[in-house]
């Protein structure tokens, strides 16, 4: 599994999800894929692989995101939506 933190545009994301996304997932491509399922069709405004949770936002991303560990969307906690 990889870790990714993908910027969505476009002017109906839910609250949140404008500020970026956090995603593991096997690859880039399920990456896009698990965000497009939640958020329906959007643009990507840019996409990085996360090699360590230092480069995470510490003061707000890193206290609300749900568990990175396991395939899924982590940021915005999407337990909370």
């Amino acid at each position: 599994m990889e870790i990714f933190w993908i910027e969505p545009t476009g002017p109906d994301l839910p609250q949140g999800a404008a500020f970026g996304m956090g995603v593991t997932a096997r690859d880039l491509d399920d990456a896009l894929a698990l965000l497009r399922e939640r958020l329906g069709p959007c643009e990507i405004g840019s996409s990085s692989r996360i090699r360590s949770m230092e480069e995470v936002e510490q003061n707000h991303v890193r206290p609300n995101m749900g568990n990175f560990l396991v395939r899924g969307i982590w940021y915005p906690n999407h337990s909370a939506w």
